[in-house]
């Protein structure tokens, strides 16, 4: 893990935009995922103040489709909810 890495999106992100520290996310990613690799989304939901992540199993950049039902009721519980 690169920790100038999680200094340049902290900086970016939430010390430039306050209004960003407002709003909820959600990360979804792969454990498998080689374009954007998955330690990225840990950086990002430990980054964030309201942010939810769902790491799908034996998938890659693709989980939201490999995965899409489960994608799909996710989503839409986490929206319900904001």
């Amino acid at each position: 893990m690169r920790r100038s890495g999680r200094r340049h999106f902290r900086s970016r992100a939430l010390e430039n935009d306050p209004q960003q520290a407002q709003r909820v996310f959600l990360v979804v990613n792969g454990k498998d995922d080689i374009m954007v690799p998955t330690i990225n989304s840990y950086i990002l939901q430990q980054n964030l103040p309201d942010a939810r992540l769902i790491l799908y199993p034996d998938s890659g950049h693709g989980s939201h489709f490999q995965f899409s039902d489960e994608f799909a009721e996710e989503a839409a519980r986490f929206f319900a909810a904001a």
